[in-house]
């Protein structure tokens, strides 16, 4: 909006200000609120994509910053030839419902994107009551929760979830330290990632997650 151009971004935080947390002016995210993940995932998303993003300001106040991405394109015909060769997975994500539990707004909206178009069924929860809620009337393959909710923990919310079905959980969480991840071992859940989520990852540990669940019906 050239009438409304923004703060701009001073010149010693364009260095960091797609890090994990990183925020040039905590009095803004003190009145607008944030945890200063958004250019983290947004980086994320385009390095899974080969694709680059990077910042310029002039530093100065009401001057904004531009930010340039770069993607490249792709050979549509060949991109779907490689992929009728390739095997199918042994378990195919159209079989697979999960249920997103994430309060926050932007992550749930990508990431809900990002699982439908691999091709699993995805709801969503912005609570622990709405996902007890949909979990006492829906069968799901496997939750994925973030740890901190607005009506409670992703860790009480598994120790439900557990108790009621033997489906695994994946936690998703800002904290990753040892402490965290193994609380959330303790809760029942079969694996943690922290964000910003590698989203490569998370489709990998729903695929394993899955699995250790058909082993252990067989081992029984």
């Amino acid at each position: 909006d050239v009438n409304n151009p923004g703060a701009g971004i001073p010149a010693e935080s364009l260095k960091t200000i797609f890090n994990a947390f990183e925020q040039a002016d905590p009095t803004l995210t003190r009145q607008f609120g944030g945890l200063g993940l958004g250019l983290a995932i947004s980086r994320a998303i385009l390095d899974l994509h080969g694709g680059t993003i990077a910042a310029a300001s002039e530093g100065t106040e009401g001057q904004g910053a531009c930010f340039t991405i770069n993607l490249n394109t792709i050979n549509v015909k060949q991109k779907l030839i490689n992929r009728t060769v390739k095997e199918p997975p042994a378990l195919a994500p159209e079989t697979i419902h999960l249920l997103l539990v994430e309060d926050h707004a932007d992550s749930r909206r990508v990431l809900c994107r990002l699982l439908k178009t691999q091709g699993y069924h995805v709801a969503e929860a912005e609570t622990v009551a709405e996902a007890l809620a949909y979990i006492a009337q829906n069968s799901i393959d496997v939750l994925i929760s973030d740890i901190g909710l607005p009506d409670g923990s992703g860790l009480e919310l598994m120790r439900q979830f557990r108790s009621r079905s033997d489906a695994p959980g994946i936690a998703i969480s800002g904290f990753g330290t040892d402490s965290d991840v193994q609380d959330s071992l303790d809760a029942g859940f079969f694996a943690h990632l922290t964000k910003p989520t590698d989203i490569k990852a998370l489709y990998r540990t729903i695929l394993e997650a899955r699995a250790s669940l058909t082993v252990s019906a067989a081992a029984a």
